[in-house]
Order: C-alpha cells, then structure tokens, then sequence
C-alpha cells in the first residue's frame, strides 16, 4: 500500500482512500493514469487502447 498526499492539508494518506482523513478533502487518484475498458460480455479490465477484449474478442466500447 502506497500514500498519497493531500493537496489541501499536506496529510499523507494511504492510497486506497478516496479523501483525505484530516480535512476531508478529495485526493488525488493515484492510479489515474492507468485507463482500462470493462468488457461488456466477461467483465474484465482491458487496456484503454484495446478495441476487443483480451479474454473473450467482444468488441470494447
């Protein structure tokens, strides 16, 4: 589990939080950068790039 500081407060929070345990303030997603596609056949994650799912071929949306 990594951290992740706020913005407002300067607390550093773990990462799996969504706001910041001192000030309530909205953190910053750590994992932002890392867009998938959900499949709409088998439910899995797929890279942003992906025209077909990597598990089943259904097209990705």
């Amino acid at each position: 589990m990594g951290k992740v500081k706020c913005v407002n407060c300067g607390e550093m929070n773990p990462d799996i939080l969504t706001n910041c345990r001192r000030c309530g303030a909205t953190l910053p997603n750590r994992f932002g950068a890392l867009q998938v596609k959900i499949c709409p056949k088998c439910s899995r994650s797929n890279p942003a790039g992906r025209s077909t799912c990597l598990y089943c071929g259904t097209p990705l949306v």
